[in-house]
């Protein structure tokens, strides 16, 4: 597990960094459309659920770990509700109503919480890599 904190810590930094970079000096223009930030997401994805399998250890965050759970599920739950708005909300009957951008607000809304969260599970990956070095029991 040791390994694996570390991978994800510095993952997780290459890919802030990364997002960063291709935001504000590559393609500014293409905010939405940055691979960094889908990659990001990904790992994010994998890693809650690897740290959700590994059971309880002293070297976890569970309080932090709860409020960024949370987090991501106020940001599903935004992306569904524009998805929802988007396919059902003032629909026109017009399926070629290139327009029509229903719950895009929505999802441009959803992009606070999760930017919030990525940098707060950065922040809770970063100090869990310090505790599960500092412990000396090999995991």
């Amino acid at each position: 597990m040791r390994i694996y904190k570390a991978v994800d810590f510095y993952l997780q930094c290459l890919l802030l960094f990364g997002t960063i970079i291709s935001i504000c000096f590559i393609r500014p223009e293409m905010v939405d459309g940055s691979w960094f930030m889908l990659f990001y997401a990904g790992t994010q994805i994998i890693s809650l659920l690897v740290n959700g399998l590994s059971g309880v250890a002293p070297w976890k965050m569970r309080k932090w770990r709860r409020v960024h759970q949370w987090g991501m599920m106020i940001v599903f739950i935004l992306i569904a509700l524009a998805f929802l708005q988007g396919s059902m909300i003032g629909s026109t009957g017009d399926k070629d109503d290139k327009y029509r951008m229903n719950g895009l607000g929505t999802l441009i809304f959803a992009a606070i919480p999760a930017a919030i969260s990525t940098l707060f599970y950065t922040v809770i990956t970063g100090k869990e890599w310090v505790n599960i070095r500092a412990t000396k029991i090999e995991l």
